[in-house]
């Protein structure tokens, strides 16, 4: 059966190719130059496709008459479109490394702050969050592209109208991406500023919260700290109640002191703490001996006083005594606290209890927070 050759396609020509395996060859053009043509040339092996130069230049200049396309000239008409593109090329690269410059320069300058406190109780606080800018700027037209667009192109006339819309567009491409980088650079567009728009909150840790926003004015290169809400905890009154038997004092502190009056010994079994509208019930269990007094630190029962019930369901010791959302025009408000004691004296089969409540000032539960 004979073996079918290589077939090539388009522009490709056949040709053999060599290689030192055929040894019949390699022989016989050994012996003619003293056996160094081998390593030269090696031996023939096989066919292979190659592009044919010439048969291709023969179809471009066949395509062109027939086209009745003027060769030089359109070489000359593509080459001042491309000198076009090159030219518009350098003015977008001027206008935009030197725009860009400008704004590397507000990039490494600090952002400016500036506090607008609603709450009325800012006082020089360091609150801060990271502030990271950076340069976004317009993507630059690919001019290259537009050059490539001309293509292909039929007849002559065809292509010298295709190269004229061209570079039409290239030139006013060009006008409208320099104005684009003006505007946005004289309306401050291109520095960017990357932060947590998340609401952010400061403790300066004597218990005061402070609630604020941050915003940024990219055309003054200003963040405005907005202070929209003061919270303060701890706001623990100094408070007593007594009668004949007994004294108990809320102290700022977070104990509770309770002193007996009497010549005999006093259990102590509940305590109730009012403040604002809630209420809380502390287990105290105590035994005063007489004329004796204890303090008992009422916050260290956090983890047991959660457990208990107010007026409005389950309660937050840790933010038993904390006034939310306060204003400065608020601070001359009152607010209802108060104490309750049952007790027992010593010998006695009834328990009796104590109860009072008043009204106390803003100011003087947050005066040492501010």
């Amino acid at each position: 059966m004979k073996k079918k050759g290589l077939k090539c396609k388009g522009f490709y020509k056949l040709e053999k190719h060599y290689s030192s395996k055929d040894i019949a060859t390699n022989v016989t053009v050994g012996v003619l130059s003293f056996g160094l043509a081998p390593a030269i040339f090696g031996t023939t092996h096989g066919e292979q496709c190659v592009f044919d130069n010439i048969k291709f230049e023969k179809f471009v200049l066949n395509y062109l008459k027939q086209n009745n396309i003027n060769r030089k000239q359109l070489i000359d008409e593509y080459a001042k479109l491309v000198d076009q593109a090159n030219s518009e090329n350098k003015k977008i690269l001027d206008n935009y490394y030197s725009i860009k410059s400008e704004n590397e320069k507000i990039k490494s300058l600090p952002v400016k702050k500036k506090y607008n406190d609603k709450t009325g109780f800012f006082k020089q606080d360091k609150i801060d969050i990271e502030i990271k800018k950076y340069i976004k700027m317009p993507q630059k037209p690919d001019l290259k592209a537009m050059v490539s667009s001309a293509f292909p192109c039929t007849p002559m006339q065809g292509c010298l109208n295709n190269f004229s819309i061209v570079n039409n567009k290239i030139t006013l491409t060009t006008k409208n991406y320099i104005a684009k980088l003006k505007e946005g650079n004289k309306n401050k567009e291109f520095i960017k500023y990357a932060f947590s728009k998340n609401p952010h909150k400061y403790d300066n840790k004597r218990g005061k919260i402070l609630y604020y926003n941050v915003t940024v004015n990219p055309k003054t290169d200003t963040a405005t700290y907005t202070i929209y809400r003061a919270d303060f905890y701890d706001a623990i009154p100094h408070y007593s109640i007594k009668n004949a038997v007994i004294k108990v004092e809320e102290l700022p502190n977070g104990y509770v002191k309770f002193t007996n009056y009497t010549n005999k010994f006093l259990d102590v079994n509940t305590l109730s703490i009012y403040f604002k509208d809630r209420i809380v019930n502390v287990p105290v269990n105590l035994q005063l001996a007489p004329h004796g007094e204890k303090d008992l630190y009422v916050k260290g029962f956090a983890d047991v006083v959660t457990e208990l019930n107010n007026l409005h369901g389950r309660v937050d010791f840790k933010e038993f005594y904390t006034l939310k959302d306060i204003k400065a025009k608020d601070i001359n408000k009152k607010i209802t606290v108060g104490l309750a004691v049952k007790y027992k004296i010593a010998g006695s089969n009834k328990s009796s209890s104590l109860y009072q409540e008043t009204k106390y000032p803003i100011k003087e539960l947050i005066k040492d927070k501010i």
